[in-house]
């Protein structure tokens, strides 16, 4: 210990340099070290959703996630199914055994949903983002003198354009104009089989 502390004291100068140069090294050393907002990580979880506008969940549970849950439960690797029908969605939960590929196995999912035959106003149904592809650009856009259904055309046209950027996977604009047929049901029509997915059959929904 002695004989470590002379040669401290003797050689001052050069034991600061060696202490610049760890702190040194240290700091570039951090500099590259891969992080990321949003790890990639695959959970055992493969999440289907739906799309059904103005179907409500009772008719969405009975015409599309029954249907649609039927068609997957022999797949491999799936340890559970759980469907969840709300107002105008449904979303598919499957619980996946560990070490499947969960890329793969959601594919084959979304395979065997899409060649069953779903109510017309029923979206394809697609695979649910994963964690890591949350929003990475949030942006309004505003005009104190346009209208919205003149903005909306204008705005369209701009998502369009950001979809042909390299890298960009999705660009999504809530809060536009969008065109809407509402029908009101009374009792008498829904006694008479006249379902939310009828009168879309009857009025060619796609």
């Amino acid at each position: 210990m002695h004989t470590f502390l002379r040669f401290i004291l003797r050689f001052k100068f050069v034991v600061l340099l060696l202490a610049v140069a760890v702190v040194a090294a240290g700091t570039w050393s951090a500099t590259q070290l891969r992080q990321q907002l949003f790890p990639d990580i695959a959970f055992p979880f493969a999440v289907v959703e739906v799309k059904a506008p103005g179907v409500p969940p009772a008719v969405l549970d009975d015409q599309v996630a029954k249907p649609l849950a039927r068609s997957v439960k022999d797949i491999d690797g799936v340890r559970n199914l759980t469907t969840v029908a709300s107002d105008g969605v449904v979303t598919i939960y499957g619980e996946l055994d560990l070490g499947v590929d969960v890329k793969d196995t959601t594919k084959l999912l979304l395979r065997r949903m899409r060649t069953v035959d779903l109510p017309a106003g029923a979206g394809r149904p697609s695979e649910l983002g994963s964690f890591t592809e949350q929003p990475v650009l949030i942006s309004a856009i505003a005009a104190d003198s346009t209208k919205i259904e003149d903005l909306t055309p204008r705005v369209e046209r701009l998502r369009r354009e950001l979809l042909h950027i390299d890298g960009v996977a999705k660009v999504e604009v809530p809060g536009a104009l969008r065109d809407q047929v509402q029908v009101q049901l009374t009792p008498q029509a829904a006694t008479a089989g006249y379902t939310p997915a009828a009168v879309l059959d009857l009025l060619g929904t796609k």
